[in-house]
């Protein structure tokens, strides 16, 4: 976990969003001393989190934790930067959107907030239901990435801001869907099911993302795409379908092919969003998307970051 002081190359949150530009110093300052006189010399008191963090923490036991974040009266606001995850598989597995966006602190969250980092939709990422940590869908073909989120609680979907996590792949190579940049909604899958594809998620939590049409004779259908999590490809007797990326509303999940002359379709990605209640908030799509999700985040004592940032623990 990178909770250190950092020096940054990019010109802030919205920068590394748009650019993938990344720290190029660090050194182990505690975060002492006057916030305003820092800011003035470029110093970077944010947390960054991978998805190694919050899935392989030492305390973590399952596949994911979300990482709390308790801070104290001083903190008025947080800068926020989400990425999502890739879904699976490699180089055509769709792309993670990117959220930027200040959120002013609220009574109802008791000083604490939760850090869900998305993680990659295949290998040890997978969660039981076949996509990349916490919520991209699967089954047995390649896995929907992960949202990345901060919410007020770590035990249900609570979201502040989501970044949507990308579609993954189906078996013959269909580019999985991804996360539109200028409006956060997701893109639908690809693959012979068309028009009937896989679609991305909304930013309406009460309509679901539509799963890949069946096509007719020689497909099996995936599952739709819902409120925080991404819709299971289908499990197909020649190939499987993708899973829907994970997201304030999930993508759906690709076809799978139940006969030999038939083929399977990716998952769609999911959405972002960001509360009303945010501030400069904007949707990206990063230059160099990472597989793996990340968040930034900055705890702001008025106009300036807090010079001690919180250290965050897993929440489980």
């Amino acid at each position: 976990m990178n909770f250190v002081k950092t020096l940054t190359a990019c010109a802030g949150l919205a920068a590394l969003a748009l650019t993938g530009c990344s720290d190029t110093s660090s050194n182990s300052d505690s975060g002492s001393g006057d916030a305003t006189e820092n800011a003035a010399v470029g110093v970077d008191y944010s947390v960054s989190l991978s998805c190694d963090d919050t899935v392989k923490a030492p305390t973590v036991a399952t596949k994911g934790s979300a990482m709390k974040f308790a801070f104290s009266d001083d903190v008025t606001s947080i800068d926020v930067l989400a990425i999502g995850a890739r879904g699976a598989d490699g180089a055509h597995g769709g792309h993670g959107g990117a959220v930027t966006a200040t959120i002013p602190v609220q009574p109802a969250w008791k000083k604490s907030v939760f850090a869900k980092v998305g993680c990659y939709g295949d290998g040890s990422y997978k969660t039981s239901e076949g996509g990349g940590w916490p919520n991209g869908g699967g089954l047995s073909g390649h896995g929907g990435g992960g949202s990345t989120s901060l919410e007020t609680n770590a035990d249900s979907f609570s979201p502040i801001v989501v970044a949507g996590g990308g579609g993954g792949t189906g078996h013959y190579g269909n580019q999985g869907g991804s996360v539109n940049g200028a409006t956060g909604v997701g893109g639908a899958g690809l693959g012979d099911a068309y028009p009937d594809e896989a679609q991305g998620g909304t930013q309406d939590k009460d309509k679901p993302a539509a799963r890949a049409g069946c096509t007719g004779t020689g497909h099996e259908c995936g599952t739709a795409g819902g409120y925080g999590v991404g819709g299971a490809g289908a499990e197909g007797f020649q190939a499987d379908g993708g899973g829907g990326g994970g997201g304030y509303v999930g993508g759906g999940g690709g076809i799978g092919c139940a006969a030999w002359y038939s083929s399977s379709s990716s998952g769609a990605a999911g959405s972002s969003w960001y509360d009303p209640i945010a501030q400069n908030a904007q949707y990206s799509a990063p230059s160099q998307p990472p597989a793996f999700g990340t968040m930034k985040l900055t705890f702001n004592c008025g106009d300036n970051p807090c010079p001690t940032q919180p250290t965050p623990t897993p929440a489980s």
